[in-house]
């Protein structure tokens, strides 16, 4: 139903009240922003109560399974194809998927890991994986995001060619929606998983089949552990974590106000975190918000760029549906290095750096 009316909203058309064209759903959208925004005050820095003060490892690892979130293209990074074939410049040259799946076969070949694509990438992935052997694992699973359509500032849908809809992956906030009804969760039910670990792909510090995150969970029967790092300025690129009436939340740095940039709101969101399979079973049906993102887009057989729509959800947004939850304070030099540009920060050379200083590479 939901691609129903989007759409029908997609392509009905919309007046132009301002300099800045609104989408259709844009209004929507302000409006939900509004009202969120009248909350803003629930929104609190983390307690002591909700921080392991202490560490807790385990090394059981054939109770969790690993999910990458793998549907990136590699285009920003100067590679025609899947995010996670990106080589970094080592001392020998590895891609992303091969620094992942070495680290899980040092901790057993036959570990479940499922890694997430997009129509725009699964066809390519599948046969970058085939072709390298899944870098010896066994027990892989691979299953495809969705897309969505993409639209205009006039609120029509974009089309990239002649006769084709420009598509985008719908973000990685339905990730464990698809793990469940791709049938992943019941193979990993059936192999004994209790704990399900999410890393993106382009974070080659995190730690598959993390010890500490298993520890935490062996040790206090929670829904959720999210694995966050110290905030080292305000105006840093990080969502903020905070409390909501007793739930975990996070806030995206794009949407934080003067209050939250503050370091009062200590930890930022690394992306890495595990849950329960019980939880997974639970988000598995959520309606999760739609976040709206503007981007310039080439147009057919034109010279000038337009700026169009893309929907996507995040994964973050099911935080607050964990009854019980705890935080780890990663070492952010062993744990958090995100590969987002080919130059400057965050790009291949400053990654490849952060694998030499502290990692056997």
């Amino acid at each position: 139903m939901w691609r129903i009316f989007l759409l029908i909203l997609c392509t009905s058309l919309y007046s132009v009240e301002s300099e800045m064209p609104k989408h259709p759903l844009y209004e929507t959208f302000q409006a939900l922003a509004k009202a969120e925004r009248k909350n803003l005050e629930f929104f609190q820095p983390v307690s002591a109560k909700y921080v392991v003060g202490k560490p807790y490892t385990s090394t059981d690892y054939k109770k969790m399974g690993c999910l990458i979130l793998a549907g990136g293209q590699g285009t920003r990074l100067g590679v025609d194809g899947p995010k996670g074939c990106v080589e970094l410049p080592l001392k020998e040259r590895k891609s992303l998927f091969q620094i992942l799946f070495e680290k899980v076969k040092a901790k057993g070949d036959d570990l479940p890991v499922a890694i997430m694509t997009s129509p725009l990438n699964h066809e390519a992935t599948v046969a970058y994986l085939k072709k390298q052997g899944y870098y010896g694992l066994k027990n892989v699973e691979i299953f495809q995001q969705r897309l969505i359509p993409m639209c205009d500032d006039q609120g029509r849908l974009f089309f990239e060619s002649e006769d084709q809809v420009a598509q985008a992956p719908d973000g990685n906030g339905k990730a464990l929606m698809h793990l469940y009804q791709n049938g992943v969760w019941h193979k990993w039910k059936d192999q004994g998983v209790d704990i399900v670990q999410v890393i993106p792909i382009d974070n080659p510090l995190a730690e598959p089949f993390d010890e500490e995150l298993l520890g935490v969970h062996q040790k206090f029967p929670v829904d959720l552990v999210l694995k966050c790092i110290k905030r080292e300025t305000p105006e840093e690129k990080l969502g903020v974590i905070g409390i909501e009436n007793e739930k975990l939340s996070i806030r995206e740095y794009s949407e934080l106000t003067s209050s939250m940039r503050s370091l009062v709101f200590a930890y930022g969101n690394s992306g890495l975190f595990s849950c329960s399979m019980d939880f997974v079973k639970k988000v598995s049906t959520l309606e999760l918000p739609w976040h709206l993102a503007r981007k310039l887009a080439d147009t057919q057989g034109q010279k000038e760029k337009i700026w169009i729509w893309k929907f996507e959800t995040f994964i973050f947004d099911i935080f607050p549906y964990a009854n019980s939850f705890k935080i780890v304070v990663g070492d952010r030099r062993k744990c958090f290095a995100p590969l987002k540009n080919l130059s400057g920060p965050d790009s291949l050379e400053t990654v490849a750096e952060a694998l030499m200083s502290d990692h056997d590479f």
